[in-house]
């Protein structure tokens, strides 16, 4: 076959190709599943959490976007038959998009004209419309699934859509489903101190840099004959020519404890994935929240803003502003801006009043990789042979685990398509570099000027 590594071409069988994956989340994971189930046999994934042991729980120590109890999928995703296995990995609760002002925005509008176009409008309900609200209930739908707040018994306006065809994805066991099945396929992974990624190391050939694989931590070299890059938020760190178009953002969740006697109200089958003050723009203060979980926990997520971590690189002309990502410590269970805690306070009291002052028992910050357009990029490393990126995503990789990685073998196979060229690696123009130099810099989102919680003592009400 014709396996191409950046712009070099050799003939080289998938048999004897070694590949180095770096990072083992969603991106990670889907690029070494659709590699060993396309021929490709000596594939090495590495990371430096300890998924093995911790099986992508945040409850265990994981600390990563993938690292989650519930993750959203949309209506159009979630159709792999990974998600079909019992216990279900993907539950169909349904998404709530609710906004106070007893209206349907214009992008619910949008979406709506949408499904009508594909024959699902049926799906769809317009919750400021007394019959389509009756059609829910009729159709199966509890009455706390399309009003998760009460606001029709309050008197309260309420406009938004309930999308009967969502749900959430049980991510950490998907995750931890999809390593053990390429595991199964004959996958190596190396995990903790032993996976974690120093640097990438390069040879020079005819004046051509190329990647010829890389230094663990504890100083192991791994030699490979192609580097995938899908590090997420860390991906700038490694390879440091992206910073001007890739960096790390991160929205704030929160668990908080539903007592014994209220968790009934709160199960998947009574309330849904919910987004409240739902916008077309990511970072406008709106809240969502997921259904109980297996541990009596609700998980906020709050993303606004999406926050930097602001750091001063030298490079060889001048000092270059990053945001790196923090860590976070299941020992410590929180590490995020007070302010945020005060947020989910006040959202709870207003909206969910029966769960003032239940424990808040963990808070953390999802570190994403941001790249310019919010899309992904998947591309060779322009003017290094055989390195590979897949990054960017902005906050909605998880859903498309089952086929991300079909892209990366388009591009490793030679054999690129409408969408691989659309997420080529480029250059950002001047009016792309300014706007993410000022969105990576602006004040309201740094996390230096913040105070952050230390200990699980900051949480309490």
């Amino acid at each position: 076959m014709l396996a191409k590594f950046g712009s070099r071409s050799a003939r080289i069988g998938k048999s004897v190709i070694i590949v180095v994956t770096i990072g083992a989340g969603v991106f990670g994971l889907s690029s070494a599943l659709h590699l060993t189930e396309n021929g490709y046999t000596d594939i090495l994934l590495l990371d430096g959490q300890k998924f093995d042991a911790n099986g992508y729980l945040p409850w265990n120590g994981a600390d990563s976007a993938s690292s989650d109890t519930r993750k959203v999928i949309r209506a159009a995703d979630g159709k792999s038959g990974m998600m079909r296995r019992p216990p279900p990995l993907f539950v169909n609760c349904g998404w709530a998009r609710l906004n106070e002002h007893g209206e349907t925005i214009a992008v619910e509008v949008d979406t709506l004209e949408t499904m009508q176009k594909l024959g699902l409008r049926e799906s769809q309900y317009r919750l400021d419309d007394t019959g389509e609200r009756a059609r829910a209930v009729e159709q199966g739908w509890s009455e706390t699934s399309i009003d998760p707040f009460h606001r029709i018994s309050q008197g309260l306006p309420l406009g938004g859509v309930f999308d009967s065809l969502t749900g959430f994805a049980r991510a950490a066991d998907t995750c931890a489903f999809v390593l053990n099945k390429i595991k199964q396929l004959g996958v190596r992974t190396l995990f903790g101190s032993t996976g974690r990624v120093a640097q990438l190391l390069y040879s020079s050939e005819e004046g051509l840099q190329r990647a010829i694989g890389v230094r663990t931590a504890n100083g192991e070299d791994h030699l490979s004959d192609v580097v995938i890059v899908a590090a997420g938020a860390y991906t700038h760190e490694l390879i440091p020519g992206l910073d001007d178009t890739v960096t790390a953002a991160a929205g704030s969740i929160v668990h908080v404890r539903v007592p014994a006697h209220l968790q009934e109200r709160f199960g998947s089958d009574r309330f849904p994935v919910t987004i409240w003050n739902y916008t077309e723009t990511s970072e406008n203060g709106s809240f969502s929240i997921f259904p109980l979980d297996e541990y009596g926990t609700l998980k906020f997520l709050y993303g606004a803003p999406q926050w930097r971590n602001i750091s001063d690189r030298p490079d060889a002309l001048n000092q270059r502003s990053i945001s790196l990502l923090t860590s976070w410590s299941f020992d410590q269970k929180t590490n995020v801006p007070t302010v945020m805690i005060d947020k989910v306070k006040e959202f709870i009291s207003e909206y969910i009043p029966e769960l003032t002052n239940a424990e808040i028992i963990l808070a953390k910050l999802c570190w994403d990789a941001v790249f310019l357009d919010k899309e992904f990029m998947i591309d060779w490393l322009p003017g290094v042979e055989s390195c590979m990126i897949i990054t960017g995503g902005s906050n909605h990789g998880f859903k498309f685990l089952p086929t991300l990685g079909k892209y990366v073998l388009k591009i490793l196979g030679g054999k690129p398509d409408p969408y691989t060229r659309l997420r080529k690696c480029r250059a950002p123009s001047e009016e792309e570099s300014e706007a993410f130099k000022v969105g990576n810099l602006a004040p309201a989102r740094s996390l230096n000027r913040q105070t952050m919680t230390a200990s699980a003592g900051d949480l309490g009400w």
